[in-house]
């Protein structure tokens, strides 16, 4: 057996004096934690703006995700390490601890001391449990970068690799990632079990190479063959719950899921006129939009931006690839009257985003409401039937003050 070995004194001193920076670390991430949800789903949007990215809101949700963890974790450190603080204060003012005379409790009532009445060990015990918490929060994200990568690797895999017939290749990665994933939740479980510990090898130690699993295993391995194993999972499973939770809170109203906390059983029969949610001055991730919902102006700026997805559309038209132009799928409306010869003109905004816009002339129009429709040419709709990915129309609501 290996002796134990002896902690440097830099070592020791850093361990027992690291509360302070503990704090400020805590405090700063939080900080810059809670503005970095709305950054992830802001560079998801434009990603779908410009690639056909495979699997983008799922990565931008595991992103997420891995924020929340860390924000958790750093926001229960912070709660601990105050605690902590409060009763290392607490017991300098008095070192003797509870004065038991004084206490005078009647029955049933009753406290119970260890064999110290001071707070030493619920400071140490509060103290390593501070530790543990920081531990976890910041490997818990490099264990989801690690299967992240994992998920990258192997969804390029199909288009890379024929060595075996795709259901076949299929099967043994799934299977293999499965009882990888297991595996790390259940502190090395899989390894434990002969034979299959052999079958396994070859795949797990390719897992541990992409998920870069070597870099961060043996911090994996000290905390899971010291920590009582059941109470451990309980506090994880917790955690990736609450995490969970306030992933979903952060991103359902950007990527338009359902609320499911929203007990107004009604809530998506407010009323049958058009959504008002197309106007330039509301935001800036638009599909279509015109300037505001009151326009006191002749002439109305429409724009209509193009995405990736808008490839599909342009390559059903029937006509050379070189003369192929966004606005040829695109038509006007306004109420029942089609603008046939709509003039395009090409814009360009920020951060990649760009389409084309055309300023439409609106003053022969009466004062009051009037509905824009923008929508795919005719011939056009029987192919976007088919995919039920593409829209043929938006309607937008609009009023004209003069």
């Amino acid at each position: 057996m290996k002796n134990k070995a002896t902690i440097p004194d830099w070592l020791k001193s850093l361990q027992e004096n690291s509360w302070e920076l503990e704090l400020l670390i805590s405090g700063g991430a939080i900080f810059t934690l809670f503005q970095a949800s709305d950054f992830i789903v802001d560079l998801s949007i434009n990603i779908s703006h410009n690639m056909g990215l495979v699997g983008n809101a799922v990565f931008t949700i595991i992103a997420i995700y891995a924020v929340k963890l860390l924000t958790l974790g750093f926001a229960f450190h912070l709660i601990l390490r105050a605690f902590w603080v409060a009763m290392v204060f607490i017991n300098f003012v008095y070192p003797s601890g509870v004065n038991s005379d004084k206490i005078r409790w009647k029955k049933p009532f009753k406290v119970d001391f260890d064999e110290r009445s001071d707070l030493y060990i619920p400071i140490m015990n509060v103290d390593k449990l501070s530790g543990i918490v920081m531990f976890l929060s910041i490997m818990s994200t490099f264990v989801i970068i690690g299967l992240v990568l994992l998920l990258i690797v192997f969804a390029l895999l199909p288009d890379t690799i024929g060595l075996f017939p795709l259901w076949f290749l299929d099967y043994i990665i799934t299977t293999s990632l499965v009882l990888y994933v297991v595996d790390l939740l259940s502190f090395g479980f899989i390894r434990k079990i002969p034979i299959l510990s052999y079958l396994v090898f070859p795949f797990f130690k390719l897992y541990d190479i992409i998920s870069l699993r070597f870099i961060f295993e043996r911090a994996l391995l000290t905390y899971g063959t010291n920590v009582v194993k059941w109470k451990a999972v309980l506090f994880s499973m917790l955690f990736a719950i609450a995490a969970l939770v306030t992933t979903y809170i952060s991103v359902q109203h950007r990527m338009r899921w359902p609320n499911v906390f929203d007990d107004r059983t009604y809530r998506g029969q407010m009323a049958d006129n058009y959504s008002l949610a197309f106007y330039a001055d509301q935001g800036d991730d638009l599909k279509v939009s015109i300037p505001s919902k009151i326009i006191n102006d002749n002439f109305l700026n429409v724009k209509v931006a193009y995405w990736v997805m808008d490839n599909k559309i342009l390559e059903s038209l029937d006509k050379p690839e070189e003369e192929k132009r966004f606005s040829d799928i695109i038509q006007i409306r306004i109420d029942d009257s089609t603008y046939a010869s709509t003039e395009w003109y090409p814009f360009y905004g920020d951060e990649g985003r760009y389409g084309i816009e055309s300023m439409i002339p609106i003053a022969d129009l009466s004062r009051g409401k009037h509905i824009l429709y923008i929508e795919t040419i005719p011939e056009l709709h029987e192919f976007i039937d088919r995919n039920s990915d593409l829209r043929k129309s938006v309607a937008i609501p609009f009023w004209k003050n003069e």
